[in-house]
């Protein structure tokens, strides 16, 4: 039952609610057979019977005025009745029709009157009402016979006082309990001509208010005037809301309303102490802390014409002017990702709102500014950032018209019809940051200037455009830092989702293309420093040893400034950066990844303030870096003492899996001490994936370098670097690996007079652990090396040289073997000739290497000595038998002078030399440094016997090596006739230097001497002499001069007439029974010691007493 219909026999029903203008119903009283009555709202006029033909009224002035007096007592008592009556009637006619409309009611009327009423109300459940009216008061005219549909009675005035309200605002749309089906067919009923009450005038009005949150209990004031608002004050108490999006508590808020002009002011304000937002069941928490929220705005109220408002908008009286301005304030923002501190933003409006049946606008101008204190992100951390619109021009347009042939668009690539909503923003916008800090990247005093931007979002599209300047006071990652620098940015973006999300079916995919261009001119890079400290701090303590080679001048210390490092180094701590003209293009979707293109044709330069460039040079028709297209570009260092490199990058891109792959071609040439003047070239591939960059060679690389001062001079260092199973170079996660093999390998040693060749093994160099003190290990193998005697009189025979050399973290070792490099002396003697141990402490470079002979086994038919050098022909050239054993120890450390000591042991070695066959030689020499030969005194060497032209025994000399000669304290030896002596001499080790000495012997019986020699076949002496003969060796040839020979008593001297002859006088002696003087005797053979020892001695001896 509608409550325009009620039914005819119900007679509680005789009143029915007639819509007045906005607020007003009243009710039309109407006849007990529902009839409405006649023409212009009047009693419809009583039909007559028979035809029209009744009875004509009755005449008389006695029955007229019987008439007229019992109507007017009819009328007096009717009169008194209904006025008795009045209030109860009303109140069953109100509270039966309610009850048509199933709305349960209580309805106290105190007064009624034709022009007043007033009372109480209550609408819905005794135990939960909708509505309840405390105190109502009403004043209004009534027109009983008002026609064509107006209503019989006008509010002048309706006054409310302590009103409550009970209605409900969740998911399902906005309800109002019992009353709702009353409610929502009135609003859908067709307006009818009604004017709206004069005044309208609610105070301490309760509102509660149930929302999926709970009930909010509101109180306030309501004021109207002809049925337009003119006040409204709305005060929110404090209130506990939890709900599926969020919960916390509004501690505090209010809501004005002021009418003024054709314009309705209103103010706002909400506070609440915490606040959690999510957006589903399973979305992610934010949480809000502090919250300010201010609300000023001036909004179009205007008063529409009757006619106008039947054709308008319902919203065509808040069309015109819209001024707007809001506050938000939060002390803490959290979300699942950030966290936001001192958050504010200032937005305001200023624009005219037009609202129409089918479409809504708004045009004019925006301002926004907004900050935050901090930002965090994870590892963003972000202070003091702030963005300014202030001067946006803001448009926006909806569309509520079905499409038609006549004003739809043309269907796009989304599948969109009609105009729907548009939304245009355009102006400028400036962005400052204090501090932004991620992952080592730091930007500081950062603001970016947009001169236009340019935003259009429709309902499933959207597009912005920019153009602009950025600057940043610094801008640092790692090592790396940018000052003062200055950009331009420019560039615009699409994306296939807008107002209402991303179109049916679509992936929300965008867009964007940004051109840019970056310069700096202070950047410095500080990832060398102490690298180049410490190589500084090295370089200069090295203390070279002195060359072997004495008229090898001292190996000169390498120039600082030629160390690479420290010349890049010098170079990284101040530059320029210049890059122009970079064109970025990207290109995503909704669970897709990004791709990108990085492009210019321009050559990216960092200049050096010391000198130099480091140019990149792109190829222009490939991309510096994209997501599926290959790159290629070149790179170049050039400048005084900085490396020279020439590098080009090509067919790099990502693959399928993201890896980053690409081909590498270099070449350069670089000091880096001690290494001078070095050189190299490789090509190969590289991959960069699963946070790690290998480097693979395609082929051998070749490397040299003219000079190396690893502990003297190395010259002409060449070898080949090749690829193993392994990458040549592997980097990831800090750390560093190098593999692979060298072959080919050869150096000159000038101040060793040393050669080594053919050189080849594998090496493995890697970081290691970040607190280490030198942050490098490596394992050298070396397969072999050949090492040669350069001296002018060699040293020792070639050798080959093989073992490892391992150092980790904390200390360096190694072991290296020695074997003669000649086939057949290796194929009697397979072994080791020496062992070489090599520890080294990582911490302070100190180190030392042992080299250790073992038990050397010298045989006729096995190893000789002069497999190992040649200068030992002089001495023993062949059927040399015994053993020898060699300790020796090298020390060093990052300064000072290397030390060295040794010990040298000779057991029972037997010889055959120059000088004859010698058995039993022996000997243990300590030595205290092994660079030069250096020994304290008294070292011993004996020689059990020693045949020659003289047979002598049991030889002792006690010796003393100081480095450049040997000093020998004393001498013996026994002969047939005695014992000759040496007198202290020193013996030079240098080659071509005469060795002069004195030989020595008292009471020798020197006829025994000369029967044990071959001049016993010529000569005969008897007697015992005492002399001393002075000598010189020269090379091969001893001459003996000044010497002094006399007898101890008498003896006989005989030499055969024959044994003369030939030998040229120069000088003589009186011999008994001779007729002529003695001639000096010539040396037999050089070879012969003994012999020309004699033969010298008669031509000078003079005998004062002989016979």
């Amino acid at each position: 039952m509608t409550p325009t219909d009620p039914t005819a026999d119900q007679n509680d029903e005789l009143m029915f609610p007639v819509r007045t203008a906005s607020l007003g119903t009243f009710s039309r009283v109407i006849s007990g057979d529902a009839r409405t009555g006649g023409e212009k709202g009047r009693p419809a006029k009583k039909t007559k019977s028979g035809g029209g033909k009744g009875r004509p009224p009755k005449s008389g002035a006695g029955k007229a005025g019987q008439i007229i007096g019992l109507t007017l007592c009819g009328v007096a008592a009717i009169g008194v009745a209904a006025v008795a009556a009045r209030k109860e009637i009303a109140r069953e006619i109100a509270q039966g029709w309610l009850r048509s409309q199933q709305i349960e009611s209580e309805l106290k009327i105190g007064r009624l009157g034709l022009n007043h009423a007033e009372g109480s109300i209550r609408l819905g459940k005794a135990t939960s009402p909708d509505v309840v009216l405390n105190d109502f008061r009403i004043d209004y005219d009534l027109n009983l016979f008002a026609g064509q549909g107006k209503p019989m009675a006008r509010f002048k005035r309706i006054h409310l006082t302590k009103p409550e309200i009970a209605l409900s605002l969740t998911s399902k749309g906005l309800n109002f309990g019992t009353l709702d089906p009353l409610i929502q067919s009135i609003l859908s009923s067709p307006s009818n001509k009604g004017e709206a009450p004069g005044e309208v005038l609610i105070e301490n009005a309760v509102v509660r208010l149930k929302t999926d949150y709970g009930t909010i209990n509101a109180t306030g004031r309501v004021q109207m005037q002809a049925g337009r608002l003119q006040q409204l004050n709305l005060n929110i108490p404090s209130t506990r809301l939890s709900g599926p999006l969020g919960q916390g508590t509004l501690s505090d808020g209010f809501i004005t309303a002021r009418s003024v002009g054709e314009g309705l002011k209103v103010e706002g304000k909400f506070v609440a102490d915490a606040w959690e937002m999510k957006p589903g069941k399973t979305g992610d928490v934010t949480r809000l802390k502090g919250v300010h929220l201010d609300l000023t705005s001036n909004l179009p109220y205007r008063q529409l014409e009757q006619a106008a408002n039947l054709k308008a908008s319902p919203l065509a009286e808040f069309s015109g002017p819209l001024e707007a301005h809001m506050k938000v304030a939060a002390e803490e923002l959290n979300t699942a990702d950030a966290t936001l501190k001192g958050v504010k933003a200032d937005a305001s409006v200023l624009a005219a709102l037009s609202f129409e049946r089918d479409e809504t606008r708004l045009e004019g101008q925006s301002r926004l500014q907004a900050r935050a204190d901090t930002v965090t992100h994870g590892a963003v951390f972000g202070r003091d950032l702030y963005v300014d619109a202030s001067s946006l021009n803001l448009s926006f347009a909806h569309s509520s018209k079905a499409p038609t042939e006549a004003n739809s668009a043309p269907a796009t690539a989304q599948g969109r019809k009609g105009d729907g909503a548009n939304v245009w923003i355009d102006g400028p916008l400036q962005a400052r940051i204090g501090l932004y800090r991620q992952d080592g990247i730091e930007v500081s005093t950062a603001r970016a200037d947009l001169e236009k931007v340019a935003l259009h979002m429709a309902d499933t599209e959207s597009d912005i455009s920019f153009k602009g300047t950025a600057y940043a006071g610094r801008m640092a990652a790692a090592d790396l830092s940018l000052d003062r620098v200055n950009m331009t940015i420019s560039g615009n973006a699409k994306a296939e989702t807008g107002l209402n999300g991303a179109a049916e079916n679509e992936a929300s995919a965008w867009t964007a293309a940004i051109k840019t261009s970056l310069n700096s001119r202070h950047g410095s890079y500080n990832g060398l420093d102490e690298m180049a400290a410490t190589r500084r701090k090295d370089l200069q303590a090295v203390v070279y040893p002195e060359p072997v080679n004495t008229d090898t001048p001292p190996v000169a210390v390498a120039p600082v400034r030629a160390d690479a490092v420290i010349a890049l180094q010098e170079a990284a701590q101040a530059f320029s950066l210049e890059a122009n003209d970079i064109n970025i293009k990207l290109d995503g979707a909704a669970g897709k990844p990004v791709a990108f293109d990085v492009r210019t044709k321009t050559p990216i330069t960092v200049t050096p303030a010391t000198g130099g460039k480091l140019t990149l040079t792109p190829d222009r028709a490939r991309p510096l870096i994209a997501s599926a297209d290959r790159a290629a570009f070149g790179v170049r260092l050039e400048g005084e003492n900085l490396p020279e490199v020439n590098a080009f990058l090509s067919d790099m891109g990502f693959g399928a899996n993201g890896d980053l792959s690409g081909k590498l071609a270099a070449d350069a040439k670089f000091n880096f001490a001690p290494v001078t003047s070095a050189e190299t070239k490789a090509t190969g591939r590289f991959t960069v994936a699963g946070g790690r960059t290998r480097f693979v060679l395609d082929e051998c690389m070749p490397f040299s370098a003219a000079r190396a001062d690893i502990g003297g001079r190395l010259e002409g260092l060449t070898a080949n670097i090749c690829a193993t199973e392994a990458p040549i170079l592997t980097l990831g996660n800090g750390q560093w690996q190098s593999a692979g093999a060298f072959e080919a390998l050869k150096l000159n040693a000038p101040d060793y007079e040393a050669r080594i060749s053919n050189a080849k093994g594998r090496f493995n160099a890697f970081s290691t652990r970040a607190d280490a003190p030198n942050g490098a290990g490596f394992r050298i193998t070396v397969a072999a090396a050949e090492a040669h005697d350069t001296a002018d009189k060699t040293r020792f025979n070639p050798v080959t040289v093989a073992g490892k050399l391992d150092q980790d973290a904390l200390r360096m070792t190694g072991r290296l073997g020695v074997k003669p490099l000649s086939p057949a002396v290796r194929e009697r003697a397979p072994g080791d000739l020496a062992r070489i141990d090599i520890v080294q402490d990582a911490r302070t470079d100190a180190g030392y290497a042992l080299i250790n002979t073992g038990d050397m086994v010298f045989a006729p038919e096995g190893l000789q000595p002069i497999d190992l050098t040649p200068q030992v022909a002089s001495v023993a050239t062949k059927n040399v038998a015994g053993t020898a054993s060699f300790d020796g120890r090298f020390d060093w450390s990052r300064t000072g002078t290397p030390t060295s000591q040794g010990r040298l042991r000779l057991n029972d070695i037997n010889f055959e030399g120059p000088v004859g066959k010698a058995q039993g030689l022996r000997g243990d020499i300590e030595f205290t440094s092994l660079s030069p030969l250096m020994t304290p005194p008294g070292q011993i060497l004996s020689v059990a016997s020693l045949t020659t032209a003289l047979p002598l025994t049991d030889l002792n000399t006690s010796v003393q090596f100081r480095g450049d000669h040997i000093a020998l304290a004393a001498a013996t030896a026994m002969s047939p006739g005695g014992q000759f002596g040496l007198e202290p001499m020193d013996v030079p080790l240098a080659e071509n230097v005469p060795i002069k000495g004195a030989l020595t012997f008292e009471r020798l019986d020197f006829g025994k001497i000369i029967a044990a020699t071959d001049l016993g076949r010529d000569m005969k002496f008897e007697g015992a002499v005492t002399g001393r003969m002075p000598f010189e060796v020269n090379g091969s040839r001893i001459n003996f001069a000044q010497g002094e020979l006399r007898g101890d008593g008498p003896g006989r001297l005989s030499i055969q007439r024959a044994a003369l002859q030939g030998v040229a006088s120069s000088g003589g002696v009186d011999v008994e029974g001779a007729d002529v003087p003695v001639q000096a005797l010539a040396p037999a053979d050089a070879s012969k010691v003994v012999e020309d020892m004699a033969y010298q001695a008669m031509e000078n001896m003079a005998y004062s007493d002989m016979s």
